[in-house]
């Protein structure tokens, strides 16, 4: 009998692999092997072979009927508030930044400026969405929408935009940047002064303040220091100072420096800026980056919406 173990395990075995073969047959034939699926853009058809994603049909409308206008001033205010989603066009846009920072082989900050326009020159446009005339663009604008980008660069924000006055914000942004050095200032501007309107609009948003509102130290720094000084002397002080600054604050001290100054200058024709948090270089930039966006909207898709009937609410 102890001569027959070893075949009997050996049968045993045999049977064992038969059964568990059996039975993985039986299971391989319950699974269905799923193919492969064609990628789905994904959004709402906005144009011809141009999807939009993330964007209710109000929205979707009021864009493509400001691209057929042709209104360049308000198709930037819309891509600023609402930083639009063309799947294609974006996708096409992030083929051309890593083509670019590849032929920089280097962070932007690092490269020349000749090494970024050799790299803008040498770029592959030929794979753009059909839609899509990306030769309207010239290599500057081209270059700003490569190095910007419409969802990630958004200093100029909803906000921000009405703190500077809305649909108008630009204009009154430049203002503002020249007139502020990251320091608060104080001006004189009468009626007929050129930025009279937009010192007005400041002081409604809460940039600036006007007239009595200023505390009286910031409204005598209106004056120049030598107008201070002759304030000084007809108060009959004879301190002597040695900056604007702690002439300004020593008068405002005084009683009768108020009246003094406004028979200098008409309170409210004195303006008092705030100095804001504002990277003029970036948000100047990214204007640009918007105004290039508009434009290859505006060139490319004027003549190819497609039309759709519901419009959600």
């Amino acid at each position: 009998m102890a001569d027959q173990i070893p075949l009997i395990i050996v049968i045993i075995t045999i049977a064992s692999l038969w059964a568990a073969g059996k039975y993985l047959s039986r299971l391989s034939q319950g699974i269905t092997v799923i193919a492969p699926t064609s990628s789905v853009p994904q959004g709402k058809i906005f144009a011809d072979g141009l999807h939009i994603a993330d964007m209710s049909n109000v929205l979707m409308r009021e864009l493509q009927e400001t691209i057929s206008r042709q209104d360049d001033k308000e198709l930037v205010y819309f891509l600023a508030r609402y930083r639009p989603n063309l799947v294609e066009l974006e996708k096409f846009f992030d083929d051309l930044r890593s083509q670019y920072y590849t032929l920089l082989g280097k962070p932007s900050k690092l490269a020349t400026e000749a090494e970024k326009i050799t790299a803008i020159n040498e770029i592959q446009l030929d794979a753009a969405p059909a839609c899509i005339d990306i030769n309207a663009l010239n290599k500057a604008e081209l270059r700003s929408l490569i190095e910007n980008n419409l969802k990630t660069n958004r200093l100029i924000t909803s906000d921000f935009m009405e703190r500077f006055g809305g649909r108008d914000f630009m204009d009154n942004f430049q203002v503002y940047a020249q007139l502020v050095d990251q320091q608060p200032v104080t001006i004189h501007a009468n009626s007929e002064h050129q930025y009279r309107r937009q010192l007005e609009a400041f002081v409604k948003t809460g940039i600036a303040q006007q007239g009595r509102k200023i505390p009286l130290k910031a409204r005598l720094e209106v004056l120049s220091f030598n107008q201070l000084k002759d304030m000084l002397r007809d108060l009959k002080i004879t301190t002597e100072f040695s900056t604007k600054s702690e002439l300004s604050g020593a008068l405002a001290q005084m009683p009768g420096s108020a009246v003094h100054l406004s028979m200098i200058y008409e309170p409210d024709d004195i303006f008092y800026i705030k100095a804001e948090a504002a990277d003029a270089k970036s948000i100047e930039d990214e204007w640009y980056m918007l105004h290039a966006y508009a434009r290859l909207l505006i060139e490319s898709l004027k003549n190819s919406f497609v039309t759709f009937d519901e419009v959600a609410v």
